[in-house]
């Protein structure tokens, strides 16, 4: 074996070298076979925007119609961090990195405003589930600035999602856990955060992204607001929200109390850090007080709104409120848990969830539909006990309950009066009486007030009226018993009796404190605030009113004074209705329906001198005496006189606004309950007041038009009205007309009635001639109320009766034949209490001959349109027969004019001309074949109208070439256009000879025509064939009308129509003309 190199044997001996040994202090050698680590790398990503790729993928996805390619887009920031990089922060330890995450989402949100407002909602609803859950938990952070950017990211969703077309409906399936999530914030230990959970409870109940008072006014004062399908969801979950929104009033300090405290706390020390109590709310938002009754105030009104739309009193369920344990990321309840309870909400993250059944949720679609409690009888879901509550709740159980319900009613109405008692602390009383109260104070007082009503109404929707009166007085037989019992004995309440009388005892002291504090007005002395004032007291009313309407005390008839005094002088003002929308008045006209409005036959203001004088400063204001429309009915003065000016300019402008249309609706019901009794008055108090509901009536025409078509319903209510009214006429009308003495309420209401019929031409009439009327563009069901209307008024002017027809004419043209029908037969049965020649004018323009043009009828095919008036001109010829006894020898030669303008027409518009020369044919024919039905002869035309008949026939027939049909359509279009000649041919004798005999003299007048060129040589062998196909279909028409019998029963009309057509050139005939002969031929 050689010897080994010299450099492997180095290697070899330092490999087997001995290792050095360490010393202390001194630094190792480095191995031999160490890495340098002394460099550093950094990794550099660069992502590609996301967001112009989503903008791209959305709008490519658009323009094709891809809906389910944009519902799986994700949502991104403007930096590129998609939705769930930025939900994977929100749980992190730093509250800084979740306030971050939850800015990028706001920016995603708000960045779906480039989209088209149909890509963005898309975009929104598909990332709903998994949006919501993250976005909820932040509601809880401890964190300031986290609760508040998520509550700005609600409001973002509520309003990039109310903009749609489906508005908020998407979120219906997340109602429940939204609203665990609130209540959960709304018992936390922490101040801000339960001020934060009422900001949102607004929010939900509004569905607006930054409710206010304003909000409030607009829901409340019946501005035509309808709440969202998700606020009507929200308001069934309300008990899970008052016991802590009565919690978060009673903390809150009002008046000089409140002020007070706010200036402790801006003098004291630097607040500490993790010290959230005294944290002042964000620029946007309200303060404590004003945001936790604003939020109130919505959810009691969302409450009756869900009330209304489901059911009501005993029947109302209660709904689950635990959310669907399938979907990742919601919170659900352990067992025994409940919304209220902080300790109990578990969270359940996607990757430790335990259901076997988890769904990939990828948009609302694929959400769990929440069950209710009649639907998941039965079913075992993990952590529920599912207990059936209707089979096991006795009424033991049921009266348990809502004792319960009243308990918790009945106390948040005594927090609220006791926070109105804090309020009136801090104002001065007034020397004439009332308060003189600081205008910062106004909105907390119309919040307190509007909570309080609705509160009463609530309690009203589920506890009927009836139910809670014999309640209270069963409750004070018992309190004049419980006065011989202890002490002990008193200490609770013993059933539900007892827990009305303690809601009556509350609501009394409502009262006593509302009438105390009435009115309210500046403590600065300045008008500058005037308005708010005004609205207030107006609320003040309503609410005495509705408390006082239940308390049957004297206590409670003492607000009725108050009331009475302070609305008269401000109702009979004018300038209190300037500018028609005065939200004060139009608060106070309800106040004015409680007091004249009867209540089970019982009137609260029982003083009926004052009820008159209410009920004329009521009139005066709204329903002012018009001038008379024609000078005999000024005569009694009863409903009509001299009016100014100034008084119908002012009531032109109300009358379209919503205060005139709540005056209109209140007048409304008191006439529909004077009329059944309007002449069964016993006293003069009783007439006096009859007499001033008839006077107002005669005002309502002018609402009616003032309102166009703009509000149907307010429309069709009136007319119901007039109608109700108008149904009493008949027996004072047949008084007048015997000469029998009318008493004054009889000569006022037939004063009524007769100026009526002037008074709603404004409603048929066009303002302009190319505009439709209002009655044209009123529903089906309204126009029909209108028409009863005229016909129950009978005798209508002349102008009403032109109007009618061209009303009747729109309807047709709008496919609208029912109700034009049917106002024909009213104008036709009334055609004896209007003068002929305007019933026959109605029935002429009615029909649409005089009005039709080629224009209408360009988009239809020639061979079409020809019967499109027939229905109208066969409901002409009904009329016109139907509408005297001998027709014949009455209305024909009064309509002849007519007829012989149609059949003699030189308009260059062919069909026009075609229309109406057919219209009259078919007019004679129906007379004609009545004569035959009815005395078994025809009538006799005369020479000239004969010969007129017979040549626009012809011209008629030519004009089949004019119109450039198709040689398959001359056929058809020759019989339908012949068919009323066919039935004068057969009932007037000798006319179809005439008839021949100028077709023959048309063809040999043709033939005889000397030089002409090819085209009008082509033309007139046309002419000729027209005409003889023309005869032709004549001599083959059968039954009912048969030419043929008329030709086969007279020998000299056979004779003489041979000798006619052989006059006929056979080479100028063409093959018609041999068809013609041979069918003569056949016949005899």
């Amino acid at each position: 074996m050689a010897p080994p190199k010299p450099k492997a044997a180095a290697a070899t001996a330092r490999d087997f070298a001995k290792r050095p040994k360490a010393k202390v202090g001194k630094r190792a050698p480095k191995k031999l076979n160490s890495t340098d680590t002394s460099f550093k790398t950094a990794s550099v990503s660069v992502r590609s925007q996301s967001v112009s790729l989503d903008k791209n993928k959305a709008s490519g996805a658009a323009r094709q119609g891809d809906g389910s390619a944009v519902s799986q887009i994700e949502l991104a920031s403007s930096r590129g961090n998609a939705l769930s990089t930025l939900q994977a922060s929100l749980r992190h330890h730093a509250p800084a990195v979740r306030a971050s995450a939850l800015r990028g989402i706001r920016d995603a949100v708000q960045s779906l405003s480039a989209f088209d407002a149909s890509i963005g909602t898309t975009v929104l609803e598909a990332n709903l589930p998994s949006l919501l859950p993250d976005m909820c938990r932040c509601w809880l952070d401890e964190d300031d600035d986290v609760r508040d950017l998520a509550v700005g990211l609600f409001g973002d969703v509520l309003g990039n999602l109310s903009g749609s077309d489906g508005g908020l409906g998407c979120l219906v399936p997340f109602v429940p856990f939204l609203c665990a999530y609130t209540s959960s914030s709304l018992n936390s230990l922490d101040k801000s955060v339960r001020r934060d959970g009422s900001a949102i409870v607004g929010m939900l109940a509004s569905c607006d992204p930054n409710p206010s008072f304003s909000t409030v006014n607009r829901h409340l004062e019946g501005s035509g607001i309808t709440l969202d399908a998700m606020a009507v969801e929200v308001g069934q979950h309300i008990d899970s929200f008052l016991p802590a929104l009565e919690r978060s009033v009673k903390s809150l300090s009002f008046g000089n109390r409140g002020r007070d405290s706010e200036t402790r706390k801006d003098s004291g020390k630097k607040r500490k850090r993790d010290d959230n109590s005294a944290r002042p709310p964000p620029p946007s938002r309200q303060p404590a007080k004003d945001s936790t009754l604003t939020s109130l105030a919505l959810i009691l009104h969302s409450s009756m709104a869900s009330d209304k739309s489901t059911t009501t009193g005993d029947e109302r369920r209660s709904v689950r409120l635990d959310p669907s344990p399938f979907v990742s990321g919601e919170c659900s309840f352990v067992k025994g848990g409940s919304a209220c309870a902080n300790s109990l909400l578990v969270f359940r993250g996607s990757s430790r969830s335990d259901n076997a059944t988890h769904l990939l949720v990828r948009s609302i679609c694929d959400l769990p539909i929440v069950p209710q409690d009649e639907s998941i009888r039965g079913a075992v879901l993990p952590g529920y006990d599912i207990v059936d509550v209707d089979s096991q709740m006795s009424k033991h159980e049921d009266e348990a309950q809502k004792m319960e319900w009243l308990k918790r009613t009945t106390s948040l109405l005594n927090t609220l009066r006791v926070k109105l008692v804090e309020l009136t602390h801090s104002s001065k009383h007034a020397d004439g009486g009332g308060l003189l109260m600081a205008p910062a104070d106004l909105e907390t007082v119309d919040l307190i007030i509007h909570s309080i009503r609705l509160i009463h109404q609530r309690c009203y929707i589920f506890l009927p009226v009836g139910r809670l009166l014999s309640l209270n007085s069963n409750a004070e037989q018992r309190n004049r018993t419980n006065k011989k019992r202890s002490k002990a004995s008193k200490s609770g309440f013993l059933d539900l009796g007892d827990c009305a009388g303690e809601y009556r005892t509350t609501v009394q002291k409502a009262i006593s404190l509302l009438l105390e504090s009435f009115p309210v007005s500046s403590n600065t002395g300045s008008d500058s605030d005037r308005y708010g004032y005004d609205v207030t007291n107006a609320r003040i009313c309503t609410t005495l009113a509705e408390l006082g309407s239940y308390c049957e005390t004297q206590l409670g008839r003492n607000w009725v004074d108050a009331v009475f005094s302070y609305v008269l002088p401000r109702l009979s003002s004018q300038d209190e209705t300037k500018g028609g929308d005065h939200m004060a008045t139009n608060t106070l006209l309800h106040v004015v329906g409680k007091l004249l409005i009867p209540r089970s036959g019982v009137y609260l203001l029982e003083n009926p001198t004052k009820r008159h004088q209410l009920m004329t400063a009521f009139g005066a204001t709204f329903f002012p005496r018009l001038t008379a429309p024609t000078p005999e009915l000024e005569t009694d003065g009863f409903i009509f006189g001299s009016s100014s000016v100034e008084s119908q300019s002012r009531l032109e402008e109300l009358a379209p606004s919503r205060l005139g249309r709540t005056a209109c609706n209140m007048l409304t019901v008191l006439a529909n309950l004077s009329a059944p009794r309007i002449f069964a008055t016993n006293n003069d108090d009783e007439e006096t007041n009859t007499l001033l509901v008839l006077q107002m009536v005669s005002v309502l025409p002018l609402y009616v038009s003032s309102w166009g078509e703009r509000h149907p319903q307010e429309s069709g209510q009136v007319l119901a009205t007039l109608i109700a009214i108008c149904r009493q006429w008949p027996r004072c009308e047949q008084k007048s007309l015997d000469g029998t003495g009318l008493s004054p309420v009889e000569r006022a209401l037939d004063a009524l009635c007769s100026g009526l019929r002037h008074s709603i031409i404004d409603l048929f009439a066009s303002a302009k001639k190319s505009a439709p009327s209002i009655f044209v563009r009123l529903p089906s069901q309204t126009q029909r109320l209108a028409v009863g209307l005229v016909g129950l008024l009978k005798r209508p002017p002349k102008d009403l009766v032109s109007a009618l027809s061209s009303c009747a004419l729109a309807l047709s043209s709008r496919s609208r034949c029912g109700v034009s029908n049917y106002l024909l037969e009213v104008v036709h049965s009334m055609r004896t209490t209007v003068a002929m020649p305007t019933y026959l004018s109605f029935l002429i323009d009615s029909s649409g001959v005089k009005t039709i043009s080629a224009a209408a009828l360009s988009s239809r095919h020639p061979g079409e349109y020809l019967t499109e008036l027939d229905n109208s001109v066969a409901q002409l010829s009904r009329f016109l027969l139907s509408s005297c006894d001998n027709p014949t020898t009455k209305v024909l030669p009064m309509i002849r004019p007519i007829i012989h303008k149609w059949l003699a027409s030189s308009s260059s518009d062919d069909i026009k001309r075609l229309f109406q020369s057919r219209a009259a044919v078919s007019v004679l024919a129906a007379f004609a074949l009545n004569d035959m039905q009815t005395s078994g002869g025809a009538f006799s035309l005369d020479d000239e109208l004969r010969g007129l008949l017979v040549s626009s026939i012809i011209i008629d027939i030519e004009s089949s070439r004019r119109l450039k049909l198709r040689e398959d359509d001359i056929p058809l279009f020759l019989a339908q256009l012949l068919g009323p000649a066919a039935v004068l041919f057969v009932c007037q004798q000798g006319l179809f000879l005439e008839f021949v005999e100028a077709v023959c003299k048309r063809i040999n007048d043709g033939r005889c025509i000397c030089r002409r060129s090819s085209d009008e040589s082509k033309a007139l062998d046309g002419d000729q064939s027209v005409h003889l196909r023309a005869v032709l279909l004549l001599l083959k028409s059968r039954d009912p009308i048969s030419i043929a019998e008329v030709v086969r029963s007279d020998k000299d009309l056979q004779v003489r129509l041979l000798a006619r057509l052989e006059e006929i050139d056979k080479s100028e005939g063409g093959p018609f003309y041999e068809k013609c002969l041979h069918q003569i031929k056949l016949i005899v």
